[in-house]
């Protein structure tokens, strides 16, 4: 996997991670806690909610859609 990092003095590059911050912010005490299932709650719930850089789907949604789009097998399941 490829890991990036922002440029140093570059704030237009870190507008996603800002907002994931955010994001996350409110989760903070499932994140202390930190187990498996407390990782789960908090992937599920950032999957189910709608962004706007994917045209209001979720992520997860926006995944279906992708998949569908490539798989011919999927569509016809």
């Amino acid at each position: 996997m490829t890991v990036g990092f922002c440029d140093p003095r570059s704030p237009s590059q870190k507008g996603s991670v800002e907002n994931i911050n955010g994001r996350l912010r409110p989760m903070d005490t499932l994140l202390r806690s930190s187990g498996p299932s407390a990782l789960r709650a908090i992937e599920a719930r950032m999957n189910a909610a709608p962004r706007k850089c994917l045209g209001y789907l979720t992520p997860a949604g926006a995944m279906d859609r992708l998949i569908d789009s490539v798989s011919p097998a999927r569509r016809s399941a």
